[in-house]
């Protein structure tokens, strides 16, 4: 009986977190690629600066993958206009965490520069703590998925 219990709440956890990927895939552009994969889960939401830009990007970590996005000009828009509008999100970049890398790590500014298999940023923190914590984490998922 403790067999079955234990896989009725794996499977319910499962679907938990297929459906928190799912919100995600939907408030994303029509042109992403499907995110939901089994076994894949969110591990972290988050928000960032890019050095140098005046808009901020949002971070989804996965076990497996990291996701950023920017919010959508017409969800933009219609905030604007207070138009009730789904929240799109356009996204950036999207890595596999096997193949991310922090490149460097400058506390005296709180920069951290990222490589991806497409792009390098510059992400800009609050404070050296977060960037250290966001690090982190960083390392800790990407140990678990390789």
């Amino acid at each position: 009986m403790t067999e079955v219990t234990r896989f009725v709440n794996d499977e319910k956890r499962i679907a938990e977190q297929q459906h928190e990927i799912m919100e995600v895939q939907e408030s994303l552009s029509s042109s992403s690629e499907v995110l939901v994969k089994r076994g894949r889960y969110i591990v972290k939401k988050g928000t960032l600066a890019v050095q140098n830009k005046s808009s901020l990007m949002q971070y989804v970590l996965f076990n497996d993958l990291i996701l950023f996005t920017t919010e959508s000009s017409m969800s933009k828009l219609a905030n604007m206009i207070h138009v009730s509008d789904s929240h799109k999100l356009k996204e950036k970049d999207r890595c596999p965490l096997a193949v991310f890398k922090v490149e460097l790590m400058d506390p005296e500014v709180n920069v951290a520069i990222v490589k991806t298999e497409n792009n390098k940023w510059r992400l800009k923190f609050r404070s050296t703590e977060e960037m250290a914590d966001w690090n982190s984490l960083i390392a800790e998922t990407a140990k678990t998925c390789s």
